[in-house]
């Protein structure tokens, strides 16, 4: 992993986030939940902006969750594809998911579980990287692969490399989502649109100039950024 480029992408995310916060202020939850929390050390940074009181995490890896635990979080291991969170209905004010829903085979079951837990009028916070980004769409008119799709098999990781990308990358992803198909899955699943920006993922910004164009393209249409930020309310 490059560790700096995963920085860089936190960055961009807490910034799209404060973007969001400043629309709504009172925004000040009691119990907020990170699905995928990882060793929640993003975590945490999302709980500080967000002024949380009490931080529950869920991941399936116990050994990566005792890290979240040592941190002062409350940590769940669950399969975010086929399990019951083990929360009551209606139970947090808020529920992320950064960059989780791309890895996962059974997209239904987060999304169900998530609009059980939350309270009504909660808030979900959900990113994702965009299929439909505009170096996508340059790289499938030029016949590459998009990023941040991974082609599976032996050879998957030399297949994926790009220009520009400076090492083959494994992702773990499933499937991608525009903005268009992500907003009508979450309608489906009962939740109302009420915040959608772009940010720049990761890959973006390992070039001076695709980041430069990344920021043009995305003021100009946030469905051509190349990450999808979502906020969404229980009704």
């Amino acid at each position: 992993m490059n560790y700096k480029t995963e920085d860089a992408r936190q960055r961009e995310t807490l910034k799209t986030l404060t973007s969001f916060l400043r629309k709504f202020p009172r925004l000040k939850p009691e119990k907020y939940l990170d699905l995928g929390c990882s060793d929640g050390s993003f975590t945490l940074k999302v709980a500080n902006l967000l002024n949380a009181q009490e931080v529950y995490g869920v991941d399936r890896v116990s050994e990566i969750l005792a890290e979240a635990e040592r941190k002062g979080i409350k940590v769940y291991v669950a399969d975010l594809n086929t399990d019951r969170l083990p929360f009551a209905d209606g139970e947090f004010d808020v529920v992320s998911a950064f960059e989780v829903v791309e890895h996962l085979w059974n997209p239904g079951n987060i999304l169900n579980e998530t609009y059980r837990v939350l309270k009504n009028k909660g808030i979900f916070i959900l990113t994702t990287p965009n299929m439909a980004s505009w170096i996508n769409r340059l790289l499938l008119f030029f016949g590459y692969l998009p990023y941040a799709y991974e082609c599976p098999g032996k050879y998957g990781e030399d297949l994926e490399k790009r220009p520009f990308q400076k090492y083959p990358t494994c992702f773990g992803h499933t499937r991608l989502y525009t903005f268009k198909t992500l907003n009508k899955l979450l309608n489906q699943y009962g939740f109302n649109i009420i915040y959608s920006s772009s940010y720049a993922m990761g890959y973006v910004q390992r070039n001076a100039l695709i980041l430069h164009l990344e920021r043009i393209f995305s003021k100009l249409r946030k469905s051509l950024g190349s990450g999808i930020f979502l906020v969404a309310t229980k009704e």
